[in-house]
């Protein structure tokens, strides 16, 4: 989990700004607090929000931008992304990045039973900002194990991420590089990033989550990975026993092949040729080409 979690942190750092392009809005808005701020679109209930399925193990890219739906909560409003949990064979274990740039969203998992009620939250207590090291920048960083079922038998069921009023108050300062870092090349000590008073935390950002776990029951699949699957298994389909060329058979194409030609059927004679050639003969062609040779 852990060396998947740094591989992905490292992918995520190096594409990171084609993502952020994505989340940044134009104009001085950067940190998104003015759209957040807003009556436009707000709120909606944790119940109404759009969640997205997880098909198999492995990270997914959490965008909250200024188009993101907003939600109300006694910490704050904030934008809002769900995600549903996938079934499995004992706990998810979950791992939550938010890699710092200029500015970072600091962020909050809420977790949600069926019925769309809180029933456990990983907040600052788990993510924590972690110094850069050899394969990542700095960020906001946690891992958490998420049960099959809690011990009041409640199941969960979705994730979303969101922020807080607390965490936007606040900024945090830059941590320097570490020395794997900057043995490695990646960093600078002389970066004008790393000297910096501060890092400002935003309503808006890229969260990435990455999800760990023994998949059980049906498994999901987009469109798309449908259309692979079908389009693999179609070339493995066991061939019909009486699509089986026999010598014998052999035979028959070649002398249907010669009788065909002796008439002067000789469109016939080839399309004999080519059946026989797909059905895996190593002889029709030759027959059809001795056949014209005797015509």
């Amino acid at each position: 989990m852990l060396r998947q979690t740094i591989l992905a942190i490292a992918l995520a750092t190096t594409f990171g700004c084609a993502k952020q392009d994505q989340i940044v809005p134009s104009g001085d808005d950067v940190l998104g607090y003015e759209q957040l701020a807003s009556a436009q679109g707000c709120c909606q209930s944790l119940a109404n929000l759009n969640y997205q399925n997880v098909t198999e193990p492995g990270s997914l890219d959490v965008l909250l931008t200024p188009k993101s739906a907003k939600v109300a909560l006694k910490t704050g409003r904030s934008f809002a992304q769900g995600i549903k949990l996938p079934k499995a064979l004992g706990n998810v274990d979950l791992t939550v990045y938010s890699v710092i740039d200029k500015q970072v969203l600091v962020p909050t998992v809420l977790i949600l039973d069926s019925d769309y009620q809180v029933v456990d939250v990983i907040d600052d207590k788990v993510i924590q900002h972690r110094e850069s090291s050899l394969l990542y920048k700095s960020g906001f960083i946690g891992e958490y194990s998420v049960p099959n079922r809690y011990p009041d038998g409640r199941v969960p069921s979705y994730l979303v991420v969101v922020t807080t009023e607390k965490a936007m108050a606040t900024s945090s300062e830059p941590m320097p590089p570490s020395e794997f870092a900057l043995q490695s090349g990646q960093v600078s000590a002389s970066d004008p990033f790393y000297s910096t008073n501060e890092i400002r935390h935003a309503a808006i950002g890229l969260v990435t989550l990455e999800l760990d776990y023994q998949p059980t029951g049906a498994r999901l699949e987009t469109e798309a990975q449908q259309q692979e699957r079908q389009q693999v298994a179609e070339k493995y389909v066991e061939v019909d026993s009486a699509d089986v060329l026999t010598a014998e058979k052999e035979q028959a194409f070649n002398a249907a092949i010669a009788r065909a030609v002796e008439k002067g059927q000789f469109e016939k004679a080839l399309r004999l040729s080519k059946e026989a050639e797909a059905l895996g003969s190593g002889s029709a062609e030759q027959a059809f080409v001795e056949a014209m040779k005797k015509y």
